[in-house]
């Protein structure tokens, strides 16, 4: 993404993040979506609040033409998947094996 500018004014963070994912060809985790748009990391929790926001937004402003789809976080050591979760934000353990090593949510853009 080579420039964030909309007739001379800057885009809002929320705006970046739904152009990120729209270009993109494959779902975006919070820390890629972070290191894309060059957001440092104690901004997370900020990032994790827009991606929540966005969740509605674009779902209301496209008529339902798009909306913002979650794939489960996932344990890296068991395997478990959170289905079920909406969340945009990551879980701090795993219920299986009581492992940190989660990785995701992802999230994209689907249409129809």
């Amino acid at each position: 993404m080579s420039s964030f500018q909309r007739n001379g004014s800057y885009l809002t963070l929320r705006e970046k993040i739904y152009l990120l994912l729209k270009e993109s060809s494959r779902p975006l985790d919070v820390r890629e979506i972070m290191a894309r748009l060059n957001i440092p990391l104690q901004d997370r929790a900020r990032v994790e609040e827009s991606i929540e926001h966005l969740k509605t937004s674009i779902k209301r402003k496209t008529a339902g033409r798009e909306k913002l789809e979650v794939v489960p976080p996932k344990c890296v050591n068991c395997g478990y998947v959170f289905r079920g979760r909406d969340s945009s934000k990551k879980p701090s353990r795993c219920p299986n094996c009581r492992s940190q090593r989660i990785r995701g949510p992802w999230f994209y853009l689907k249409y129809g």
